[in-house]
């Protein structure tokens, strides 16, 4: 057989460590969450979380066992932890993926709403139905189920487009996400050089002073402790994609020890710039307005205030359109193109019919069409049940919608990393002569060391994540429950019917098997000794 052909190089590995990881939303909900610490907090991140999956999933993928199988979650575990734990892993990657459209289906909604009509389209319906006698919560709450509705029209769309294959759906991804990149990236450059000044003279933003540098104060998160914990996720997600960059590593020139070290390159750019964009963004916007503006529309609103445009000015109107539109494309584009991902490595990864026959059932081109389907349900129900419940003052209720399933979201999204670290650990600890081309360590007690205190981390994160704060149990205990049913619940849901299509599938039918060939065996038995008697 012969040997795939290296085609990538360092700078190309580099480049699309930076296109896969780096997002200004990212900086901007770390930001509308806990202010100028995030800067603080992405470093710390970085470290204890992206740095070890780099070199992690590096080894991972040059294990020699593996060679013919593309790099997976469920391909290091099965190896390592068995196939059912393979299983499993590939399960809690794929399900949480679900929340992760539930997540981006509604703001890609919102962004088309600020291409349409230049603001909050959900907000402002939430207002003009506050003015005609509808009091706040119910406002809000209208507004949101018809953010969730639309949302499930287009990811229903997305999945039907998908499932078909169209071809042209990855050309809008293409431009919407390096579109998305370059607003990051400008973004960064415009605030630092608009905020060198404050430096200088203090005039931006004009309140700034070195008060404001104490992340603990309103200008960095300004909540109780439970609750910054709860939103620690946050961090993390901000880094998750890192680890499938290990597919490429065959792909590329010099192998594996020229692929680790660009992959750890193009994190550290990516932590450099995540950084530095939480800083741009406290120097120049106070922290007070972007919790205003909320988790919907900080987005939007941040470069026209960045120019001292109006948002309602001509000016101001367009920037906010422009980045609208980009957002919305990049979003459509990836709802469209990457619908199919997920389910199709899921089913491609799993022993076949364990999950059953009518939902493996594939088309063609190898899509498990009655999956999709399936997948679709599930977010159309994640999405009612999020925006049915939601409520909150005028011009707060899509915030508070996004700020609810996307802490549903970074929350479930850790959680395969628990299978990823635990992995390593065994394979380092009980599987050390594993043969492989690269190492996170030579020194497995370092590596374990290491890996141990990220798996205690993302624990930590898990359990404050889902569990909501006392504080906000007191302040609004229908949205904590809601948090608590969607993390909790789901996970519980989710893992268990997991273990049932196991248990049904697999682990019952191979009871059944060895049983029948005991009894095979037993028969065959008592006739050989009738016959020799």
């Amino acid at each position: 057989m012969n040997e795939r052909k290296k085609t990538l190089s360092k700078l190309t590995i580099i480049f699309m460590v930076f296109a896969t990881v780096f997002a200004l939303r990212n900086i901007i909900n770390n930001q509308v969450q806990f202010g100028l610490l995030s800067m603080l907090l992405f470093l710390v991140g970085g470290i204890v979380y992206a740095i070890p999956i780099v070199f992690i999933s590096s080894e991972f993928a040059s294990i020699k066992k593996l060679k013919n199988a593309e790099a997976g979650l469920g391909s290091y575990c099965s190896l390592i932890l068995g196939k059912k734990c393979g299983f499993l892993a590939s399960w809690s990657s794929f399900f949480t993926n679900l929340f992760y459209f539930a997540t981006l289906a509604p703001f890609t909604v919102i962004a088309i709403s600020f291409v349409i009509t230049g603001t909050n389209g959900f907000d402002l319906l939430a207002l003009k139905l506050n003015e005609n006698g509808m009091d706040e919560n119910n406002a809000s709450r209208v507004s949101a189920i018809l953010l969730a509705c639309i949302a499930i029209v287009i990811f229903w769309t997305g999945s039907f487009i998908a499932k078909k294959g169209a071809r042209w759906i990855g050309i809008i991804t293409n431009i919407g996400g390096t579109a998305s990149l370059m607003l990051g990236v400008v973004f960064i450059v415009l605030c630092l050089f608009v905020a060198l000044p404050v430096f200088k003279n203090g005039q931006v933003p004009s309140s700034f002073n070195k008060e404001h540098l104490n992340p603990m104060s309103s200008w960095g998160f300004d909540g109780d402790w439970w609750g910054f914990m709860s939103a620690f996720p946050w961090i993390m997600i901000s880094y998750n994609g890192i680890e499938t960059m290990a597919v490429f590593m065959r792909d590329t020139k010099k192998g594996p020890k020229a692929f680790k070290i660009s992959t750890l390159i193009g994190m550290l750019i990516v932590i450099f710039l995540m950084v530095c964009g939480g800083l741009a963004l406290s120097l120049v916007i106070e922290q007070g307005l972007i919790t205003k503006w909320g988790l919907s529309n900080t987005y939007y609103y941040v470069f026209s205030y960045m120019f001292n445009l109006p948002f309602d000015s001509i000016g101001g109107t367009i920037i906010i359109r422009v980045v609208a539109l980009v957002t919305a494309l990049n979003g459509l584009g990836a709802l469209f193109f990457w619908t199919v991902g997920p389910v199709k490595v899921f089913f491609s990864e799993i022993p076949e019919g364990v999950m059953g026959k009518w939902a493996q059932k594939t088309n063609k081109a190898g899509i498990p069409t009655n999956g999709i389907i399936a997948q679709a349900i599930v977010v159309t129900i994640i999405l009612l049940i999020v925006g049915v419940t939601t409520t909150g003052a005028i011009g707060k209720g899509s915030s508070n919608f996004l700020t609810l399933i996307t802490q549903t979201t970074t929350t479930m999204s850790v959680f395969p990393f628990l299978f990823f670290f635990i992995s390593y650990i065994k394979l380092r600890w009980k599987l050390e002569d594993t043969e492989r081309t690269t190492k996170f360590f030579k020194n497995k007690y370092i590596a374990i060391t290491i890996t141990s205190i990220s798996l205690m981390v993302i624990i930590i994160a898990i359990i404050f994540g889902a569990i909501p704060s006392p504080v906000s149990w007191k302040s609004d205990w229908v949205t904590s429950l809601t948090s608590l049913l969607l993390s909790v619940g789901g996970l519980v849901i989710f893992m268990g019917f997991a273990m049932l299509m196991w248990y049904l599938n697999v682990q019952r039918k191979n009871k059944k098997l060895s049983l029948n060939n005991t009894e095979i065996n037993e028969i065959m038995t008592s006739n050989i000794t009738k016959e020799e008697k």
